[in-house]
């Protein structure tokens, strides 16, 4: 889990920081601020989406489904409280950005308020589109887990086999 998690906090780091530096904005301790920031967001995201795909994973929970459908579980079961709590976060941020540093011309509400706009909405998208689907693509080269999917597609195949 660490190292899905590692790399999609890796990725909103470069996106945020490209995004920044496209835009042409200087990198200001408010910025810095904004960046680790949106690492706890975002890990935190990470987080309550690998604890529901635990949940999924383990053995009891498991029977019936191959383990990538139980991680594709996890991530619909968490979908729509992802999407939520980032709607909750941006709107402030977008009030701050937009208010603050379009209205009232304040840089540094500028420099922080962008970045966390554009971290919220990546770090969103790599926990449902990066993180569990490359936990799930590492976890499914284990031998434990590719027999017990073999084992699920059999007992599927047979029991289509019987109704045909």
């Amino acid at each position: 889990m660490s190292v899905a998690a590692m790399v999609a906090l890796v990725h909103d780091l470069i996106i945020t920081a490209g995004i920044y530096g496209i835009v042409g904005f200087e990198v200001t301790p408010a910025a810095v601020i904004g960046f680790l920031t949106i690492l706890g967001y975002s890990l935190y995201d990470t987080v309550v989406v690998f604890d529901k795909i635990r949940e999924n994973t383990s053995q009891e929970n498991l029977s019936g489904r191959t383990f990538g459908e139980a991680v594709n579980l996890a991530v619909n079961q968490t979908l729509v409280r992802s999407i939520n709590t980032s709607i909750v976060a941006i709107l402030p941020v977008a009030a701050i950005l937009f208010i603050g540093a379009v209205l009232l011309g304040a840089g540094t509400l500028r420099d922080i308020a962008l970045a966390l706009f554009i971290g919220i909405l990546v770090g969103t998208y790599s926990t449902i589109f990066i993180a569990a689907p490359l936990y799930s693509l590492l976890r499914e080269r284990e031998p434990e887990i590719r027999k017990q999917s073999k084992r699920t597609i059999e007992v599927r195949t047979k029991g289509l086999a019987t109704v045909e």
